[in-house]
């Protein structure tokens, strides 16, 4: 109910300024403090990506808070290729920002018919599988191939697999021999405060594995 009304009211680009800016603030809290650089994930919306100035102000503000773009995934949803017309600033925008250094991820791979012209087209360096292409994978074998099919093809093409919404370990143990490379889910953590989110980043980081 949230989200719809604080769309009708005005205040999305005001929350999602908000948002962006304290999760570049724990991203930058934590570089340097572990052994490993620590990645942050930033969905883009359609607006900010379709607004050559908007995308400037983002690499402003990452840039002035002192973080490494390459340390920065920004997510994007195949949805958003979808108009034509209005894909092809959005198209520009996500190359300068490829150039920049910036990591991009194309969100829920698989669920929309721009997937493929989307690899094509686009600089992207990790694709992200949407979880109704996870859930019971390992035991649901028409799934399987699927899922399967959508890793290979990745692949294929150099770009680095992520698999959402993992919940058990037969699902990440059947990802993992297919060559998915990261997987997200609740196996993982479910959603924790900024605070905790920090200590387990650095516990993870520190640790033997």
């Amino acid at each position: 109910y949230f989200l719809p009304a604080a769309q009708e009211a005005g205040y999305m680009e005001r929350i999602e300024d908000i948002v962006r800016r304290k999760t570049l603030e724990l991203a930058a809290s934590l570089a340097g403090s572990s052994h490993r650089n620590v990645h942050f994930g930033l969905n883009i919306s359609a607006d900010i990506l379709s607004n050559s100035k908007a995308v400037e102000s983002l690499h402003r503000q990452v840039t002035e808070i002192g973080l490494d773009p390459s340390l920065i995934s920004l997510e994007i949803l195949e949805a958003v290729m979808i108009d034509e017309d209005k894909a092809a600033p959005i198209k520009s925008n996500i190359a300068h920002l490829s150039e920049l250094g910036y990591f991009i991820e194309l969100d829920d791979f698989g669920t929309g018919h721009s997937s493929i012209s989307s690899l094509r087209d686009l600089s992207i360096n990790r694709v992200k599988i949407d979880r109704s292409f996870v859930s019971g994978v390992d035991a649901k074998s028409d799934l399987q191939k699927f899922t399967s099919a959508l890793i290979n093809l990745a692949k294929s093409l150099d770009i680095s697999v992520l698999a959402e919404g993992v919940e058990t370990e037969g699902e990440r143990a059947w990802l993992t021999e297919q060559g998915c490379d990261v997987i997200q889910g609740f196996l993982i953590s479910k959603a924790v405060p900024a605070t905790q989110l920090g200590a387990m980043i650095l516990k993870s980081n520190f640790g033997s594995h």
